[in-house]
């Protein structure tokens, strides 16, 4: 559920990006109304929890350790929920990545094209769209990897316990897949640190008066 919501919240920022660089005018964006960005947070959540609903049902016991459970290879599930589970994998990944790409190389193309005058008027919202380009092409590499690893898993014959337990090279990939899922969890503050000088400046001070807590008693 979590990949789902951020594949389409970084589809919505993208549109958002794409509309403010284009149009030289962040006014011009409808996620700038309030009633609509709450909307469309709410839209966002329930579509992703809405998708998401095959996987727990495609959820089965682990033979091998009955304390844990795992997922049902394609075969092992009615043409239904096989159907809906590529479905999902289309809509987390396939149809994201062809609109934020389509949309950031025109914004790219606008921003190259700008004049000295109009860049350095408009220096925030260009920062701020060239620090979502790098999250959002962080998110999809990790992404694309997470994807075709759950695809090809998915179509083979045993479960992905028994693949794990069996396999030392899938294992090993397996975990090299986590690795980078886990470190898009924090991609985003890192990248943020980097581009905004706002949130630089508050981790900054939130560190100092730690340091300063941790120094003087109480």
């Amino acid at each position: 559920t979590s990949y789902v919501i951020s594949a389409f919240s970084f589809t919505a920022i993208s549109i958002d990006r794409y509309v403010t660089i284009i149009y030289e005018d962040s006014q011009k964006s409808v996620f700038r109304k309030p009633k609509i960005l709450v909307l469309l947070i709410i839209a966002i959540w329930l579509s992703s929890w809405t998708v998401s609903l095959p996987a727990y049902f495609s959820v089965i016991e682990n033979v091998t350790n009955s304390y844990s459970c795992d997922l049902a290879p394609f075969h092992q599930v009615s043409t239904a929920l096989f159907v809906l589970r590529i479905l999902i994998l289309i809509i987390t990944l396939p149809i994201p990545l062809a609109v934020v790409t389509y949309l950031y190389y025109y914004v790219i193309r606008k921003i190259a094209t700008l004049s000295e005058s109009l860049v350095a008027n408009y220096q925030r919202q260009i920062h701020a769209t060239k620090m979502m380009i790098i999250a959002t092409a962080f998110f999809m590499l990790s992404n694309m990897i997470m994807a075709s690893t759950w695809l090809i898993l998915g179509s083979l014959e045993s479960t992905f316990s028994a693949i794990l337990d069996n396999n030392a090279d899938v294992t090993v990939w397996i975990t090299l897949s986590y690795i980078i899922f886990v470190l898009a969890a924090i991609q985003n503050p890192i990248i943020f640190i980097i581009y905004n000088k706002t949130f630089r400046k508050a981790v900054i001070a939130l560190w100092k008066r730690k340091k300063i807590a941790s120094v003087v008693p109480n």
